[in-house]
């Protein structure tokens, strides 16, 4: 894609980091420098950059977000993100925990036209396999574990935390999109571990791991609606 819009990768990459780090909202230097692993007066000179394109808008106190144009360019590159993962775990056969990363570098090399075949091939697929939206316009109305009441029986939607050593573990215990949960109780004090059931088995999770799983309730009218879209 980069090569034939004439955006180099690394312009595509920033724009990506603003929408993961700040959605629709405002993301500023330090943050965006921790999540791409890289100097905060590197940050400043690629801002620079995007600003020249027209990309992002700067806010108060050196904050910036992404202007309309620059949105439509992380709908893209994050759907074919998503497709890409979907292609190397449904397709190829990659562990989940990989295809973050290998997607990282396949969704910069996608046209229109393979995405177009890409999510032919795929079929009736709306989410990546850590259970986000390919669509990052569409309404999220999942929770995080961790507020989930006892007793109640809720649904895995997806993953927020896609580092390999978190989804190891996570699957490990069986807690993947689709899996079912029963909330069993929660210890007290905000780090107090969440008491789950999952396949029967009791399991604690720690609050901040809970916190990255999200989740709806089973019997939710409208999580029925969303699965009966997709038969």
């Amino acid at each position: 894609m980069a090569e034939a819009s004439g955006l180099t990768q690394g312009i595509e990459e920033y724009v990506e980091a603003i929408w993961r780090v700040a959605g629709t909202g405002r993301a500023a230097t330090k943050d965006l420098a921790q999540h791409l692993k890289v100097a905060p007066p590197s940050v400043t000179g690629m801002l620079k950059r995007l600003g020249a394109l027209g990309l992002i808008e700067h806010s108060p106190y050196g904050k910036v977000s992404l202007s309309a144009k620059g949105r439509r360019l992380a709908s893209t590159l994050i759907r074919r993100h998503r497709l890409s993962e979907r292609l190397l775990t449904d397709m190829l056969g990659l562990p989940w925990e990989k295809a973050h990363a290998e997607a990282c570098r396949f969704e910069h090399l996608i046209t229109g036209e393979v995405e177009r075949h890409l999510a032919a091939r795929l079929g009736k697929i709306d989410t990546c396999p850590h259970g986000h939206p390919l669509d990052i316009s569409a309404a999220d109305e999942s929770f995080p574990l961790s507020e989930a009441r006892r007793a109640s029986p809720v649904r895995v939607m997806a993953i927020a935390d896609e580092s390999p050593e978190l989804l190891c573990y996570l699957s490990g215990l069986g807690i993947v999109p689709g899996a079912r949960l029963r909330v069993v109780g929660k210890e007290p004090f905000a780090d107090g571990p969440v008491l789950i059931e999952v396949a029967g088995k009791p399991r604690a999770l720690g609050r901040q791991t809970a916190e990255k799983i999200r989740v709806m309730l089973k019997n939710d009218p409208r999580q029925r609606a969303k699965e009966a879209s997709r038969r």
